[in-house]
């Protein structure tokens, strides 16, 4: 695999932050009401991880041209035909767990709100090996492995 080191940056309008933001909230009010599990671990994700998260898939969505509809309990993809995931570190990796669909392209994206990057992406399938494995169950796969999104 490349090393992902040709970064996107898309940047959201003020509206589509308040958009993402609602159904974030949404989602929240699922998982708080047991309608939607949260797959830290027994461990409810924090809000702003929500929010940035569902911003993060819709500046996916924008670059690419195509509709976010933001619904939760769909199991459908978050961009298309891939997967999204969102870190709040500079320098952080790609989660994937057991569950996640190995022919899935699972995307990495980092930033807040309005200013995301699309960093790379990978296979699930390559990314749920033993060397990712965390103790916590799910597995972390450096952004230095990820293919460069430019050669997607």
């Amino acid at each position: 695999m490349a090393t992902a080191t040709c970064y996107i940056p898309i940047v959201l309008t003020p509206d589509e932050v308040c958009l993402a933001a609602h159904h974030a909230i949404q989602r929240r009010r699922a998982k708080l009401t047991g309608e939607r599990r949260d797959r830290e671990q027994g461990q409810r994700s924090l809000w702003d991880n929500e929010v940035e998260g569902a911003c993060a898939e819709l500046a996916f969505c924008k670059f690419h041209r195509i509709y976010w509809s933001g619904v939760t309990g769909l199991r459908a993809r978050d961009g298309g035909v891939e997967e999204v995931r969102w870190t709040r570190h500079d320098e952080g990796g790609l989660i994937l767990y057991t569950n996640d669909r190995d022919d899935a392209r699972m995307v990495l994206m980092d930033g807040h709100a309005p200013n995301f990057r699309i960093i790379g992406w990978l296979y699930g399938r390559e990314g749920k090996v033993d060397q990712y494995r965390d103790p916590a169950g799910y597995f972390l796969v450096p952004r230095r492995i990820l293919r460069s999104y430019m050669e997607a």
